[in-house]
């Protein structure tokens, strides 16, 4: 068989001939996209359903490069400030060590959604360099120049003939970016889909959506620009080795040789590569020309075999039989894969799929073996019967890509889907690897690359938790007293805990996302976290009350004695819930005893009534006397309703935050389909859940439902009698009986007659036979059936085209009004808004780019004014007026796929007091909400933020400030909480009439008494406080011209 070796153009004819049956195929009625029947619980079937076009399955890159060039942003931008977590990784697939530090310290490295980091001290802290963008792939030439490629296009299908249409899961690029520029090459505009990059000399190839291009004397040639190419490397004799199609092709100058044959499966007898239509992953050898690697995947994407040639391409032999014992990729090969040769020796190479694995002809014979380095499940900090340890073979799974360092091939970097790792080699302990995932820009400022889809706030500014891709649910403690306030810890699955975490949820792998969460604000240490389905233990939700330590296993979603879950959600990535929790709930029946520790009457006012919810106190007005002992039932006013929503149904409890009980779940709704979106008002009594099918359901009277008979109603009462029915008359025959004798005649004696051989006679009669009935129950009504007091309404939602829900916002002040955002490339309308409880929706889609909307909210400004804010594929968008929609520059160029709105009134803390039997006073506090108007979200690829424009100020700063002192008095009070009488020591410089007034956290006063005078010195002097309520108070002493104030608590 000839070598063969063709004209670029012809090349490109023969190709496009061969896929046109596919193409033909797939748009047939065998071949047709039918949207979201098996949703499929992992990342890339959710992100398909709500990015892909609903109707084809398919997202046009045109589409994505019209929404890149509409945009516009302003200037400023609101203020917001990154949460972390800075100290986990993402999705990285470039890595370069810069040529220009002799030390081979400084590398870069791009993430998808993060831009470009630098390191200058080998990994230890990276530091952003560029703006928000998709890095695919980097390189740098001789002269030292960087470029970047963009486009998230690797797990796209572009070798099946519908290259330009099939990036269903992928996001968008835009060109190739010299570092240090934030504006595309010229002539890069176009390539959505930058897919591998190499250099020989100053000479740039690129691997794109639109073909195979090559850089040089800054111009950008074609080389094939008529099918997408998916991979380009370069030998050190310049020739480029590049899959185009699906074909594997190396160019020679102007001249390509195809270097597979027409025969499938295998080897020809010339030495050719096999045909083959399933994806292809290149290596070529730095040291040595002749030696290039090519490793097949199967159909499913998963390990197949591994060819080479030693002759520069001549021919090619098979380097590695797949076996299921060495399974590399496990059917995520498109995602999933980095290959690369040894610098110094073209017989060894490090492939990454699942894992780090090394291949290499240790005997020089042709016969390669196959090692695992890595682990890819588990923790970095792992335990062994409770002691913590680091765990060097630990790399996060599914490898990304593979760089060497320069001056020592025993030492490289690994770029993850769940960040970078750096790896070593030595005879005496193998290959080991360490985390390297630091993220600051300045010792003070930190920053993220974490792929979040969720975000949950708790009371305080910086404490949050988030659903990550890579890393499951992460907390985010927000103490500089402990950490960065933007470091933060897996908490499941959990990578801190010294429970049984890993024995009852199983080891973290690539399954294992984090999905919607929620934070308490009565207790902050109880949180709520979701995870796929699916691969869960049975249950997709579970909740904590030491913030993640460990979890309930018995009384919430599920029983680990019982092994029997309460709430299932199999084969969905995504859970949707809604905690609201009520301070004054005026509905509740549940009710609490209360003993009086003094004599009361009536209209006193009791502070420190505990709710069954966290023992959370509240203050109960007397209607009656109370004597010092006695006890009275109060109803408690502290609420919770935790809303499910799961296939074909939405769930809720009142008993999410008691620990103690097993969790009443009641059905309160009947849906069809995946959830993909839910909410509930401001005042927990209306909720609305969407479908990743288009559809709306609206939920009312939620907050009637304080029962399970009021929540699900009550079946009708009926009583069982029996009734008889279908009475058969039967024809019975009868026989009778009748005994004959024959006469025989013996021949011996004639004429003797002798009666022998009795004859039976049967004679047939008719009986008619009535007995025979059946029978049945029947019930009769004796109470008619109770029906729920909830209630569920399907909102016509036409005008949604079919689009995936992918949220809802109610507006505070105001329940009739509900934006629904959609999903779905291909479409003209991706936000709507009904003004009249969702009768009717109308698009407010404005002048906003068409593109899919991921997340949305009703802003409550201070002032009480509402107004409007959309995540959305490229980033933050806000409106006043619904119209005129405004991109944010402070967050652009990302997917925000969550936001969030702390509404809950802001409060200060509250404290509880026990005496013990020695005296001591033992305290106890409960936390306010010290974050009112906060905003949160969650990016793909920039982790978490907080914007703090809209926040309500502490109310008692305010007061602070507005009751003036001039702070030259010594001051302090002691004890403080005090409960009756307190002792104010203070110093005055001159002799002084002294008064103190004391203001509540209005800022009304509520005491002013006068000391008296008294001479220059330190003295003291009571404050008695029965007179005053529990809570939080300003005391302002004044001597003369001179005063100060200090906080006091009164229990």
């Amino acid at each position: 068989m000839k070598k063969r070796f063709l004209p670029i153009s012809l090349l490109l004819t023969i190709i496009i001939l061969a896929q046109t049956s596919f193409v033909v195929n797939a748009n047939s009625d065998s071949g047709k996209y039918t949207p979201r029947t098996a949703e499929q619980a992992t990342a890339q079937s959710f992100m398909k359903s709500i990015r892909a076009n609903q109707e084809t399955g398919l997202i046009d890159p045109a589409w994505l490069v019209a929404t890149e060039n509409s945009q516009s942003r302003n200037s400023e931008g609101l203020n917001w400030s990154s949460l972390g977590p800075d100290n986990y990784g993402s999705l990285t697939r470039a890595i370069v060590y810069d040529k220009n530090d002799a030390t081979n310290k400084t590398l870069y490295i791009g993430t998808m959604g993060g831009g470009i980091f630098e390191t200058v001290n080998g990994g230890i802290t990276w530091r952003t360099i560029s703006d928000n963008m998709m890095a695919s792939c980097m390189v740098q030439t001789e002269d030292g120049t960087i470029f970047i490629g963009t486009g998230d296009g690797r797990n796209a299908k572009d070798q099946n003939g519908l290259a330009d249409f099939n990036y269903e899961t992928s996001f968008v690029g835009s060109g190739i970016y010299k570092l240090g520029s934030n504006e595309p090459m010229e002539g890069t505009t176009e390539w959505s889909f930058v897919n591998a990059l190499a250099a020989y000399g100053n000479i740039v190839y690129a691997a794109t959506d639109k073909g195979l291009f090559r850089y040089e004397e800054n111009t950008w040639t074609a080389m094939v620009d008529t099918i997408a190419a998916q991979s380009v490397k370069v030998c050190p004799d310049g020739k480029v080795l590049a899959t185009i199609g699906d074909e594997v092709c190396l160019f020679k100058g102007e001249e390509c040789e195809v270097l597979s044959t027409d025969e499938t499966g295998k080897i020809d007898e010339t030495g050719k590569l096999p045909k083959g239509t399933t994806y292809k992953i290149i290596a070529t050898s730095p040291s040595d020309a002749n030696y290039m690697y090519v490793a097949y995947l199967t159909k499913a994407n998963g390990t197949n075999n591994i060819y080479m040639t030693s002759d520069g391409g001549a021919t090619w032999v098979t380097a590695y039989t797949h076996t299921a014992m060495y399974d590399i990729f496990v059917n995520r090969g498109l995602l999933d894969h980095a290959m690369v040769v040894y610098p110094n020796n073209p017989k060894k190479l490090l492939i990454g799929g699942q894992n780090v694995w090394v291949m290499k002809d240790e005997t020089n014979t042709g016969i390669f073996r196959m090692e695992c380095v890595s682990e890819g499940k588990g923790f970095q900090i792992a335990q062994s019967s409770g002691a913590f340890y680091y765990n060097y073979k630990y790399v996060h799974s599914g490898i990304q890509s593979i760089v060497f360092n320069p001056s020592n091939p025993n030492e490289f970097f690994v770029g993850t889907e769940g960040g970078v790792f750096k790896g070593s080699y030595s005879t005496d302990n193998g290959y080991l690897f360490e985390g390297a995932n630091r993220y600051f820009e300045t010792a003070e400022n930190h920053t993220s690359v974490a792929r979040m889809f969720s975000v949950a706030y708790s009371d305080t500014e910086n404490m949050i938790i988030g659903g990550s891709l890579d890393h499951g649910t992460i907390n985010i403690y927000g103490d500089p007293n402990t950490n960065n306030i933007t470091t933060g810890s897996a908490i499941y699955p959990n990578d801190i805990a010294t429970t049984d975490a890993a024995a009852t949820y199983g080891a973290f792998d690539v399954t294992k996302a984090g999905g919607p969460c929620a934070i308490s604000t009565i207790d902050p240490n109880i949180m709520f976290v979701t995870t796929t389905g699916k691969y869960s233990i049975g249950t997709p939700v579970f909740r904590t009350q030491t913030a993640g330590a460990d979890y309930d296993k018995e009384n919430f979603s599920y029983s680990a004695t019982d092994k029997s879950s309460y709430i299932t959600n199999d084969d969905a990535f995504r859970t949707p819930i809604a905690l609201f929790e009520n301070y004054n709930d005026l509905k509740s029946t549940d009710s609490v005893k209360y003993y009086a520790k003094k004599d009361y009457v009536a209209g006193d006012s009791i502070t420190d009534v505990k709710s069954s919810n966290c023992d959370y106190p509240f203050t109960y007005v007397l209607t009656e006397d109370l004597k010092n002992g006695d006890s009275i039932m109060i109803q408690d006013i502290l609420s919770s309703t935790f809303l499910i929503a799961v296939k074909g149904k939405v769930s809720m409890t009142r008993d999410a935050l008691k620990f103690n009980k097993k969790a009443a779940w009641w059905t309160v709704s009947k849906i069809t389909g995946t959830p993909s979106a839910l909410t509930i008002s401001a005042d927990g009594d209306v909720a609305y859940v969407g479908t990743l099918a288009g559809k709306l359901y609206k939920i009312s009277g939620i907050s009637d439902a304080v029962s399970a008979n009021l929540a699900e109603g009550i079946p009708a009462q009926l009583e069982a009698r029996t009734e008889i029915y279908d009475t058969l008359i039967k024809e019975v025959k009868k026989f009778d009986t009748i005994w004959a004798q024959k006469p025989v005649y013996d021949t011996t004696f004639a004429n003797d007659t002798a009666w022998i051989n009795d004859t039976i006679i049967k004679i047939e009669q008719i009986i008619i036979n009535d007995t025979t009935f059946k029978t049945k129950t029947v019930y009769d009504t004796i109470a008619p059936a109770v029906p729920s007091v909830v209630t569920t309404k399907e909102i016509d939602a036409t005008a949604f085209n079919g689009q995936a829900i992918t949220s809802i916002a109610i507006d505070p002040q105001d329940a009739n009004k509900v934006i629904v955002t959609l999903g779905n490339y291909g479409n003209t309308d991706y936000v709507f808004e009904s003004t009249n409880g969702g009768t009717s929706f109308a698009s407010i889609q404005g002048n906003l780019p068409a593109m899919p909307v991921y997340s949305s909210i009703y802003v409550k400004e201070k002032d009480g004014a509402i107004s409007y804010m959309l995540g959305t594929e490229n980033g933050i968008y806000t409106s006043n007026n619904k119209s005129t929609w405004t991109a944010d520059a402070s967050v652009a160029n990302v997917p925000v796929m969550d936001i969030k709105q702390q509404l809950q009134a802001r409060h200060d803390d509250k404290y509880t007091y026990l005496i013990d039997e020695i005296g001591d006073t033992i305290t106890t506090k409960h936390p306010g909400v010290h974050n009112e108007g906060m905003i949160y979200i969650a990016t793909y690829g920039k982790g978490l933020f907080k914007c703090d424009d809209y926040l309500v100020k502490d109310s008692e700063i305010s007061v602070e400030e507005n009751i003036v002192a001039d702070n030259t008095i010594e001051m302090s009070i002691y004890p403080n909480p005090v409960a009756s009488e307190a002792t104010i020591s203070f110093n005055i410089e001159e002799t002084s009439q002294v008064s103190y007034q004391v203001y509540d956290l209005s800022g009304r006063m509520v005491m002013n008494n006068v000391l008296g005078t008294y001479t220059q010195g330190a003295h003291t002097a009571n404050f008695n406080v029965e007179s005053l309520t529990a809570g939080t108070y300003i005391i302002k002493v004044q001597a003369g011209s001179t005063s100060n104030t200090a906080k006091v608590i009164v229990y």
